[in-house]
């Protein structure tokens, strides 16, 4: 069973337990509701299509579609830290020179 690595496009990695991982997977199954047989054709049937999915699914109701790229997160972090810079900057630059607070030293 391989399944796609989340810390590089592309990669893959082999499970050491493939047996152990398809009856963990038939385990949450079971707790869910379904018969042993049957929770165990669905465990193998989810982890032919995709190892990785079928445990974020199961395990952590994650999906994978709705996980934002490291582009998307590296972004929006850049976004939010020019708006945040800039704001204090124009609270500085935008009101007139009157209205600033005077230096207490002295100009040179």
């Amino acid at each position: 069973m391989t399944a796609a690595r989340p810390d590089g496009p592309g990669e893959t990695r082999t499970c050491t337990r493939p047996e152990a991982e398809l009856t963990e997977l038939t385990a949450l199954y079971e707790a869910k509701g379904l018969s042993a047989a049957t929770a165990r054709t669905v465990a193998t049937e989810l982890i032919s299509h995709g190892a990785l999915a079928a445990h974020l699914d199961a395990e952590l109701h994650i999906d994978p579609a709705d996980i934002p790229s490291p582009v998307q997160a590296a972004a929006a972090s850049a976004l939010a830290f020019t708006v945040g810079a800039v704001l204090p900057l124009l609270a500085i630059l935008l009101p007139p020179a009157t209205a600033r607070v005077a230096s207490p030293l002295p100009p040179s």
